[in-house]
């Protein structure tokens, strides 16, 4: 199957039920089947534009259709990608982010990730899994997922082995401000433990919700 195709320019054509299927099996897949190759004569406003469009028009034939649409995201990176936009337009509206990154070897008390959760989002939950055997020592006997000073806001390991994983949704809420997310050593209470992690790599997936100012008027 041949997905680039569904990513050329296909306003003024009618999609059929399969044309929607293998739509969004191509969103879903993305990177991995779709080749720059299908983008070469358009800007990346263009591509994004034509995506979110496909994937909303998609939807809408296949639920009137009554097919089950169920869609597995595959964005994120350690800067947040978007996963879903409700706007009308692609700088706009309501935005359902992820941030999606793997630590480098840990060597300290509180590991940062490359990116904040801004002020004004909702977490709506946040994931961990040890991807390689972690080290700690002493007291330092779990990873938390939070702030430097609440380092197991959103989530305790059960310990340090491998695909330990944390899984947390949090109480909703606005973030006042910018949320400093790290992967923190711990002691069993989830209070700070005395010795630094060591040796291994944890990813963490925070996905959020967060507003975008409406364009301006012409």
């Amino acid at each position: 199957m041949d997905y680039n195709k569904y990513f050329q320019k296909f306003k003024g054509e009618t999609l059929t039920v399969a044309d929607a299927a293998n739509a969004l099996a191509a969103l879903r897949l993305g990177p991995t089947v779709i080749t720059p190759a299908a983008y070469t004569l358009l800007d990346d406003t263009t591509v994004a534009a034509m995506r979110a469009t496909l994937l909303l028009e998609s939807m809408a034939l296949l639920a009137a259709a009554n097919i089950d649409t169920p869609m597995t995201f595959t964005g994120g990176a350690a800067a947040a990608a978007v996963l879903q936009r409700f706007g009308a337009s692609i700088t706009e509206g309501f935005e359902i982010r992820a941030i999606d990154e793997t630590t480098a070897v840990l060597d300290s008390l509180h590991t940062d990730l490359t990116e904040n959760v801004p002020a004004g989002a909702v977490i709506l939950s946040v994931q961990a899994n040890i991807e390689t055997a972690v080290t700690g020592g002493s007291t330092t006997t779990k990873i938390g997922i939070g702030e430097e000073a609440d380092p197991d806001k959103y989530g305790l390991s059960a310990d340090l082995a491998k695909n330990t994983k944390i899984d947390t949704i949090p109480d909703w809420a606005v973030v006042a401000d910018a949320e400093d997310i790290k992967v923190n050593a711990c002691a069993d209470a989830g209070t700070d433990g005395d010795t630094k992690l060591t040796v291994g790599t944890v990813r963490v997936r925070i996905i959020y919700a967060v507003p975008v100012s409406l364009d301006d008027a012409a």
